[in-house]
């Protein structure tokens, strides 16, 4: 049987990711005819058909998945063999790729990454990006893990999903709102409010407990990122809601004012991996010190 051929390989990857041979053409700067052979060739290699075809778009069959799971490991070795060799040492390095949700405490996100920063034998890499596309690259293998707010019940399918830690919710707002203690939450009625967009779990969350007290806030926008939240409540325009621990500082400077607390609600962290790849010991390591440290 002839070896494999990577680059064949490389191309199924870009494929999978983009989901069009169209756009994968266009990312690797190759034509279409051409692309589409190379496809062609690694099919007949396997003997398997890699992609179904639904709507004018590609979608991964079971084949492909298998074919996508263990092709990322084989560039993510390769990454880290060039890496190795680059820095002339014999300790191979490890390279962990990292999705992250914008709606996360980024002091939580800050505490999780901190241990593998420190390990001189592994590269991190961290990128922001909406919830979906994080999963879908964790899926094709372009990151190996992803760190959000909430539980992936969707994906069971495909993904192992794990509470890290949780922590409670409270009203804040510049202390001009000072009034708004008084008679909480009704006082928070046709207040200006700035809310977290409908893809974030706490959006559903925050307006159900709206309904359940018979209240309408003033929405004046949403915002995903809880820094941009938090200064925006600092601007002494809006009130929201954000984690205790991302305005423990505001509160200590009294820059913010706690209004009050929804008991009922927690910001959540999560980590999603692949059921078929299991997260490396120095991730499990640096899970376990997460949880460690959170409970003390």
């Amino acid at each position: 049987m002839k070896p494999l051929n990577f680059n064949h390989l490389y191309y199924f990857m870009i494929i999978a990711k983009e989901g069009s041979v169209s756009k994968a053409c266009k990312k690797l700067f190759i034509t279409q005819p051409t692309l589409s052979g190379q496809l062609a060739q690694l099919e007949k290699y396997f003997g398997k058909k890699l992609f179904d075809r639904k709507n004018k778009k590609l979608l991964l069959n079971h084949h492909g998945e298998l074919v996508l799971s263990y092709a990322s490991e084989i560039f993510k070795l390769h990454d880290e063999m060039l890496s190795s060799i680059k820095k002339k040492t014999n300790t191979p390095m490890e390279r962990v790729n990292i999705g992250l949700s914008p709606s996360l405490s980024k002091t939580h996100v800050h505490d999780f990454v901190s241990p593998l920063l420190k390990k001189k034998s592994i590269q991190v890499y961290v990128k922001e990006g909406l919830l979906n596309n994080m999963l879908s690259e964790l899926q094709s293998g372009m990151v190996d893990l992803v760190l959000c707010e909430k539980h992936i019940h969707h994906k069971r399918k495909y993904f192992v999903s794990e509470k890290l830690l949780a922590r409670k919710i409270i009203i804040v707002a510049h202390p001009k709102f000072s009034h708004l203690q008084d008679n909480f939450p009704q006082s928070l009625h046709k207040q200006p409010f700035i809310s977290y967009p409908y893809t974030s779990h706490l959006y559903e969350e925050i307006h159900s407990f709206f309904l359940s007290e018979n209240i309408s806030p003033d929405i004046q926008g949403e915002i995903a990122d809880l820094t941009l939240l938090k200064m925006a409540a600092e601007s002494g325009n809006f009130i929201t809601a954000l984690p205790f621990i991302t305005v423990q500082k505001s509160l200590r400077e009294k820059k913010l004012i706690t209004l009050g607390e929804i008991h009922h609600i927690n910001s959540e962290m999560w980590i999603i991996y692949r059921k078929s790849s299991a997260p490396s010991s120095s991730i499990l390591q640096t899970i376990e010190h997460f949880k460690k440290i959170k409970r003390a």
